[in-house]
């Protein structure tokens, strides 16, 4: 299974993310679902997956930062799974 890891440590505090972009075109009006598995190794804060939906003039239309989903510590693979209704 493919898989995504960091390679430089980071400062206390610090914020990291990764992107995927995509055009909605095939989406729009469309229930929307993002889930991966999260592994995770000496997590001081928290850490998670994120989804958002913006429209062309890059307006926040949805998002969820899965802040009352966190990942903390260690976890040997945790799913999470964000569904968006149509707007």
């Amino acid at each position: 299974m493919p898989y995504l890891r960091a390679l430089t440590s980071m400062e206390d505090g610090a914020f990291a993310t990764m992107m995927q972009q995509f055009k909605a075109g095939k989406y729009a009006g469309k229930r929307m679902r993002f889930s991966g598995f999260v592994k995770t190794d000496n997590v001081k804060d928290y850490c998670g997956l994120w989804m958002r939906v913006d429209n062309h003039a890059e307006d926040v239309l949805q998002f969820d930062n899965a802040v009352s989903l966190k990942i903390v510590a260690r976890s040997m693979g945790l799913r999470r799974q964000y569904i968006f209704k149509p707007i």
